[in-house]
């Protein structure tokens, strides 16, 4: 079925549904997918109030959600000096604080691990304990490069995003640039068809008052 044949409604619908499904899927609230699927749809940053009725579900489950996504870098809280209210909105650029706030979290867990993994190699243990202690170190070492390769990855990310920015502003810049030549080029282009009109008028001047 061609998609033509659904509402706006419908795409807002549908994508407030697999938003849903998807974070149940990694562990995550439905409640939780749905308001960043809001966001993702909202013009203007959105109160708890807005959020819960456009929602049909509790202020008090949007703050606890709310909190949690603020935290994790999906959201971002914006207080007004005319309003009292709390008011919510995607971070801008998307994902570049959550990507931060994911390096911050699994840093300070890797640095956690690394003094575990110290400890272990310095305590003494008795001989019936040996084999335990050498297998959790090895399991260990093992869970410590792999925050490592991730962390590595979420910094690979972070430089990969600053760069399309970059690129995003430098062809942003290019096309405003382009469009004030645009305009500069029509304005000469009037300026110069008016002046001819106005030559080629008092060219004619001479031919009438002579025929006078």
């Amino acid at each position: 079925m061609s998609i033509s044949r659904y509402s706006f409604a419908d795409v807002k619908q549908a994508i407030v549904h697999c938003a849903s499904a998807e974070a149940e899927k990694v562990g995550g609230s439905a409640l939780a997918g749905k308001i960043y699927a809001l966001l993702l749809f909202a013009p203007e940053p959105l109160s708890l109030q807005q959020i819960a009725e456009r929602l049909q579900v509790s202020k008090a489950a949007v703050s606890i959600q709310i909190r949690t996504m603020a935290f994790q870098g999906l959201c971002r809280k914006l207080p007004r000096q005319s309003d009292r209210r709390d008011y919510y909105a995607l971070p801008d650029p998307i994902g570049k604080s959550f990507t931060q706030n994911m390096t911050d979290f699994w840093t300070a867990r890797l640095q956690t691990l690394r003094q575990m993994l110290h400890a272990l190699s310095t305590v003494s243990a008795a001989e019936t304990e040996e084999s335990e202690r050498r297998i959790l170190i090895e399991r260990l070492s093992e869970v410590s490069a792999l925050l490592e390769t991730m962390l590595l990855c979420l910094a690979g990310m972070a430089h990969e995003r600053e760069a399309q920015e970059q690129t995003l502003r430098r062809h942003s810049h290019r096309g405003a640039t382009r469009a004030l030549r645009s305009d500069e080029s029509s304005n000469r282009a009037e300026r110069r068809s008016e002046s001819a009109r106005k030559l080629d008028l008092h060219a004619g001047l001479p031919a009438i008052v002579t025929e006078e």
